[in-house]
């Protein structure tokens, strides 16, 4: 189903400023595909030039296997037909096994590619896999492109695993040692480190050319640990959120950044920070613990991450979530801190968060509870990508219909800067429902510097933006939930909406409740 969308604009910035504070052999350009070179290959699947959004619903029972989980592949134009995910089936590695939950998160593989061939690969994220008799240790599906799309690929797991790890509940991908091959990073937020339980580690696996990421060298991350800075304590969850990109735009290396929601700062309970990393041809070397400027309990500083250029100068930011912000007296308002610079000096903090909204700030938004990226929404503003902001417990439809923001660089204003514009929610309310969480995922992208590639799922040229509804209510099944394909237009903000199901406009499944469809998206 298409649906019209008029815009909500709402006017008025948001903005306040803040003070604070294993290598290979590289290969040559001529062993990739020129458009792999360029970095201009689009997240395609398929190799049609036509963009394809793979989207995750962790909750998917199969059969009686209660949340074993799925992965539903929407191409391009619908030039070829949907296909679904499960372990265990059409050559993909695993069992679907009871809480698994195959598919809480995607990512593509680095210039989109894992294994060389010049063909978009997935990672799947199964964070309740259990591995050898080790309950919840956590897994991640690698599926390989083909011109008839994914196909199956190896299963990749902790050496050793850990009892309740999650190994796999959050990935990110780049060229970390400029080798040119792509390297998978896996986070296993609750893996205790000695007794602190919940502290976390992540993965870095290193790509080995055609042979992926399943036969490349790793190197684990924590705090405290090889330059890390900060300490492993229980409950930090180091690795709840990851991003890279090119921070330093001369140094041709991908960037990491770790978020640690539950970081402790002072006496200040899970205020949250972020671990960046700049990559090398050693790797990844640490730079200094990122802290909001004023960190207050709860704030949980780090949950959600997104790295590209947001203004004319083409040098990208970090942007940081903090969805627990409290703003105005409202617990969990949620903020957003983007910071520019490289991974190892970044700059001032730009603070945002819902100011000019008529309907008010609300206690439980969460503003900034995922984040991503799209083109060009605001007539005047100066080049660059603009931020999207994930609200999903915004209450204008109901109790967490949520929402999402646009934020970009603007000409206009005093002083001119990051604007930010409640520009749509889901069926411009029409279709929204309490407890839908419409933006509890966000994927977009413009090509400029960003490894991810773009979006544009319809051919027509105009970047287009995909938004999770996780809780969405299908044919009464409640948290059945649903995508929202937002297509771009004219240039300009989003006119046209899709809105994907399971079992609806050529989608495989059922809805049923607590499939959580949508819940992550690459």
């Amino acid at each position: 189903m298409r649906r019209t969308l008029t815009i909500v604009a709402v006017a008025g910035a948001a903005l306040i400023m803040a003070m604070s504070p294993a290598t290979s052999a590289p290969r040559t350009s001529a062993s990739r595909p020129a458009a792999v070179v360029g970095r201009l290959l689009p997240k395609d699947f398929n190799f049609d030039a036509l963009d394809d959004l793979a989207i995750g619903a962790p909750g998917e029972d199969v059969g009686a296997i209660a949340d074993a989980g799925a992965v539903t592949v929407v191409y391009g134009k619908d030039r070829l037909p949907s296909q679904t995910f499960r372990q265990g089936a059409g050559g993909v590695a695993g069992g679907a096994e009871r809480g698994d939950r195959f598919g809480a998160a995607v990512a593509r593989g680095y210039f989109n590619d894992f294994n060389e061939d010049g063909l978009a690969d997935l990672a799947v994220g199964v964070p309740g896999e259990d591995v050898g008799g080790v309950v919840d240790a956590g897994a991640v599906n690698i599926l390989y492109g083909s011109a008839a799309g994914l196909t199956g690929g190896p299963l990749l797991s902790e050496s050793p695993p850990r009892a309740g790890a999650h190994f796999g509940a959050a990935l990110a991908t780049g060229d970390f040692n400029g080798d040119r091959r792509g390297d998978l990073v896996v986070a296993a937020p609750d893996e205790a480190v000695g007794s602190a339980a919940g502290a976390g580690q992540v993965t870095v696996i290193y790509g080995s050319g055609d042979a992926g990421v399943a036969a490349g060298g790793r190197v684990k991350l924590r705090q405290g640990a090889g330059g890390v800075p900060g300490q492993a304590e229980p409950g930090d969850h180091f690795g709840a959120a990851l991003a890279s990109g090119i921070l330093d735009t001369d140094s041709g290396y991908s960037d990491l950044a770790i978020g640690v929601p539950g970081e402790d700062v002072g006496a200040t309970a899970n205020a949250g920070a972020v671990n960046p990393l700049a990559g090398s041809a050693a790797g990844l070397r640490a730079g200094p613990l990122l802290l909001q400027g004023h960190p207050e309990p709860g704030d949980r500083f780090g949950a959600a991450l997104s790295m590209a250029f947001y203004k004319a100068s083409y040098n990208p930011d970090l942007a940081v979530g903090a969805p627990g912000e409290t703003v105005g007296g409202k617990v969990g308002a949620g903020a957003v801190s983007v910071f520019s610079g490289s991974a190892r000096t970044l700059g001032r903090e730009r603070l945002l968060y819902e100011r000019a909204d008529p309907w008010g700030v609300a206690a439980g938004d969460a503003f900034g509870a995922a984040l991503g990226w799209s083109g060009v929404l605001f007539s005047d503003q100066i080049a660059g990508n603009s931020l999207i902001v994930g609200i999903p417990g915004r209450d204008r439809f109901g109790s967490e219909a949520g929402a999402i923001y646009g934020c970009g660089y603007v000409s206009s204003g005093v002083p001119a800067g990051l604007e930010c514009i409640m520009y749509t929610l889901q069926g411009n309310g029409a279709g929204a429902e309490p407890g839908d969480r419409f933006g509890a995922a966000v994927t977009g992208g413009y090509f400029g510097l960003s490894p991810l590639g773009w979006h544009n799922y319809d051919g027509d040229g105009y970047l287009d933006l995909a938004v999770g509804a996780p809780g969405e209510t299908v044919n009464g099944q409640r948290a059945a939930g649903a995508v929202s394909i937002l297509y771009g237009c004219c240039p300009g903000p989003y006119v046209i909406e899709r809105l994907i199901y399971q079992g609806h406009d050529g989608v495989g499944g059922v809805s049923e409740a607590g499939d959580d469809f949508g819940a992550a998206l690459a």
